[in-house]
Parts: structure tokens; C-alpha cells; sequence
């Protein structure tokens, strides 16, 4: 783990100390435990509407057909395809998107990532852990690990929910889909899976949505570390803007990788460029612009080598400074 400056990791444990650190978590959280990448999952529901197209539920259709029909949609952004696919399943959209996130997992999935955020939401005393959590994906992966470690939590989905006192508020401001529509304890009249352009859309127009307003909310008075997360969504990049342009003193931090470790999650062209790019004497000056550019929306980089090391770098937010 490379992290930039010492009092990033000190501010980080003094956060956490506190019961001052929120923990934003994204797509590779899930993804490590074998939850479908956003580009699996639109070819997950777009071979599905392939196959309920060709009416033939027993075959598979033609893998260069359903090729070429994926590159067609994808030439026009995910989000249209996404678009296109929640059009087309209609009322059974929902169901379609469960059996999709979760029809290759069998059993219980976690990972040593998981476990350790798990293990850093319990806390090792009653004043110090993990003020609340933003779970940017649909699954229950994060809720299963959490019951298993004992850690008492309430997943809050959509505006109209009670915050309860003790459990651990887990905020799905994109949606949220269980494996079990009823096995975890759900508090809010349920939002639109943020899936397609549209959705996406209504939540990046509307500042006084429950998804914007909480986010707003706990990056202006909480500490925040971001897990997971490529740093380019728009919206997120908005939400972080505003509320460094009112809270100018009060910085978050997001764990990236560098352009080695990107590429070895990457296949092709751009695993070879990011893997050349790191070798190249234009790597610190890209690394330091990104640094700034960041700083810019109230953001700190901790460089992260390999992705195994996130996990050590979590459990090191629990030592004493």
C-alpha cells in the first residue's frame, strides 16, 4: 500500500476512533466475491432477452449473433443498453436483474475484503467503529457477511425509512436488491434500481433526491473512505464538489489503484497500456495531476499496489496512531 502522507492514515484512524468514518463501497467490493461486473450483467440479461426472443428456452442462441447485437447496443453507452433491457423485461425487470446478479452464485460468498469490512463495522469498542456505510450496489453480499459476523445492521433503501439508534445504517442509494426479497430487515418506500439512463438521469437532475440528499448529507459532516469505486461517476464527483465547496476543511479518501495494479484486472489493449504507462517517467506526473484534480473536489488518493493489500490496509485503521 502506498499511501501518499502519514496524516491521511492518522486522520483515517482518528475518524474511525471516533465513530466518525463512513465507508462508501462500490462495484469491486461485490465483484471480488464473484457478483457480475455492470458489463457481465448487461450481457447476462442481454443473452436472456435473446434467448426468450428466439423462443427457443432450451438452446442457446448464436454467440456471434448475440456478439454482434452487444457491440451494437454498447456503441451506444451501457446506460442505453440498459435502457433498452429494462423496456423490453417490463414488469419483470426486477426479477430478471436477481437471477442475473445471483444465478451463478451458489451458498455463501465472501471474501477477505468483505470480512474485513465487516469486521471494521463491529468495532472493538462501544465508542469507536464505522458510523454508517453507502452501498452503491444492488446485491446482499455485504448484508450476508455482516450476519454472519454478528454485527447488527438496517439497510435503508428509499426515502420514509426510520433510522433505527444501535444497528448500523447501511444506505443503498442506488437500489437495492437481496437474494431474498425478505431476508434482511429494509426501511423506506424501495427506489428504482439506478440501472439505465433514465434512472440515472432523474437522480443526477434531482439535488433533493433521498439518494443526493444523503450522500450530501454524510460527506458534510462525516469522514468518508471510498472502497471500490473508479472516482468516475459524474453524479458522486458532483455531490463531492458541493460539499467540499461548504465544508472546505474537511477532506475524504479513496483507495485507487495504480496503473500496474489496474491492469492486472484488465485484458487486452488497456491492461498492456496501463501496465507500460507505470514504467514510463510521465507515471508520477499523471499520478500527481490526479492528485490535484482530486484535491480540487475535497478528495485524498491512498494508492493501493495490489488489490489483496486493501484488506490489510482496512484492518491497519483500527491500530493506534
Amino acid at each position: 500500500m502506498n499511501v501518499t502522507k502519514s496524516s491521511d492514515l492518522d486522520a483515517l484512524r482518528t475518524a474511525y476512533r471516533t465513530s466518525n468514518l463512513v465507508l462508501f463501497l462500490g462495484a469491486g467490493v461485490s465483484i471480488a466475491a464473484g457478483a457480475p461486473s455492470w458489463d457481465d450483467l448487461l450481457r447476462r440479461l442481454t443473452y436472456r432477452m435473446l434467448k426468450i426472443e428466439a423462443g427457443e428456452m432450451n438452446e442457446s442462441p448464436d454467440p456471434e449473433e448475440m456478439k454482434v447485437l452487444f457491440q451494437y447496443f454498447r456503441h451506444r453507452s451501457p446506460l442505453i443498453l440498459a435502457r433498452y433491457l429494462k423496456q423490453y423485461f417490463g414488469d419483470r425487470f426486477r426479477e430478471e436483474v436477481r437471477q442475473a446478479l445471483y444465478g451463478s452464485l451458489s451458498g455463501l460468498h465472501t471474501t477477505e475484503l468483505l470480512q474485513e469490512i465487516a469486521r471494521l463495522a463491529g468495532g472493538d469498542a462501544a465508542d469507536s467503529g464505522v458510523h454508517s456505510m453507502v452501498n452503491y450496489n444492488f446485491d446482499d453480499l455485504l448484508e450476508q457477511t455482516l450476519a454472519r459476523r454478528g454485527v447488527e445492521f438496517q439497510a435503508l433503501i428509499g426515502p420514509g425509512g426510520r433510522r433505527l439508534p444501535d444497528p448500523l445504517p447501511i444506505y443503498h442509494v442506488q437500489g437495492y436488491l437481496p437474494r431474498e426479497e425478505d431476508r434482511f430487515p429494509t426501511s423506506g418506500t424501495p427506489n428504482d434500481l439506478v440501472f439505465s439512463e433514465e434512472t440515472y438521469h432523474n437522480q443526477y437532475l434531482n439535488p433533493y433526491s433521498w439518494s443526493n440528499l444523503t450522500q450530501l448529507h454524510l460527506l458534510q459532516e462525516h469522514v468518508g473512505l471510498f472502497v471500490g469505486l473508479s472516482m468516475t461517476d459524474p453524479n458522486l464527483r458532483r455531490l463531492l464538489e458541493a460539499s467540499f465547496e461548504q465544508s472546505c476543511d474537511r477532506f475524504h479518501y479513496a483507495i485507487v489503484p495504480t496503473y500496474r495494479a489496474e491492469a492486472e484486472n484488465r485484458n487486452g489493449d488497456d491492461s498492456e497500456t496501463l501496465e507500460h504507462l507505470e514504467d514510463t517517467r510521465w507515471a508520477l506526473a499523471l499520478r500527481d495531476l490526479e492528485e490535484r484534480v482530486a484535491a480540487s473536489l475535497g478528495l485524498r488518493l491512498l494508492w493501493v499496489d495490489r488489490y489483496d493489500l486493501i484488506p490489510q490496509f482496512l484492518a491497519s485503521l483500527q491500530q493506534e496512531s
